[in-house]
């Protein structure tokens, strides 16, 4: 995985390591939420940060809000996250039709 506990840790300003265990679990979940939701090739993802801001933005948001309350209100996805998502989708649509083409 591109993205370390520590740095999950810095970017949430968490000090000690009573959650690390969660963290790793969000982590890795929002790895592999990320690379479904983009398709591609693992390849793809090695040393990318859009990949890595996206796994950041997507676990940050797990972690921040760990419990859901249905009160009539509408929870908006993270808008960061959604948006590199996307932008990673059209990369890997044009690096596949090159790749098509050159075949």
């Amino acid at each position: 995985m591109s993205v370390s506990l520590e740095t999950i840790k810095d970017s949430l300003r968490i000090d000690d390591s009573a959650d690390d265990v969660l963290l790793t679990g969000y982590l890795n979940s929002a790895s592999q939420f990320i690379k479904q939701a983009v398709g591609g090739d693992e390849s793809y993802f090695e040393d990318n940060s859009r990949f890595d801001t996206a796994v950041i933005a997507l676990a940050s948001t797990y972690y921040t809000y760990r419990m859901t309350t249905l009160t009539g209100t509408l929870t908006v996805l993270d808008a960061t996250m959604n948006a590199l998502i996307s932008q990673m989708r059209g990369e890997v649509a044009s690096l596949e039709e090159s790749q098509s083409k050159s075949s």
